[in-house]
């Protein structure tokens, strides 16, 4: 998967429509429920994993909240999907363990 694709850890209001335009896809392939697609009022505190493949698209999202939880993981269906995921995991993992030593 070297170059395969890239992961940017970014805030809400930076990517908020891509993000949106993942969700809904992953939801409609079933890959995470109808409500995980929605944004609700947690989006904007959360900080945010996005994975574009080398065409530029967007094939994941996920975020990590404030208080370390990462949830809604949505990865559209790729050859990498679990290195994908892992991926964005770990970029949210470091920028929570980032956080709790800036406090």
């Amino acid at each position: 998967m070297r170059n395969a694709l890239t992961v940017h850890c970014v805030p809400w209001e930076a990517c908020a429509p891509i993000l949106n335009e993942v969700r809904v896809a992953a939801s409609q392939m079933r890959a995470i429920s109808h409500l995980e697609a929605l944004a609700d009022e947690q989006d904007e505190s959360a900080r945010h994993a996005i994975a574009i493949n080398t065409k530029g698209q967007a094939i994941g999202c996920a975020r990590v909240m404030p208080d370390g939880r990462i949830e809604r993981i949505a990865v559209l269906p790729h050859e990498h999907q679990a290195q994908i995921k892992a991926a964005m995991i770990e970029i949210l993992k470091d920028f929570a363990q980032q956080g709790k030593h800036s406090h």
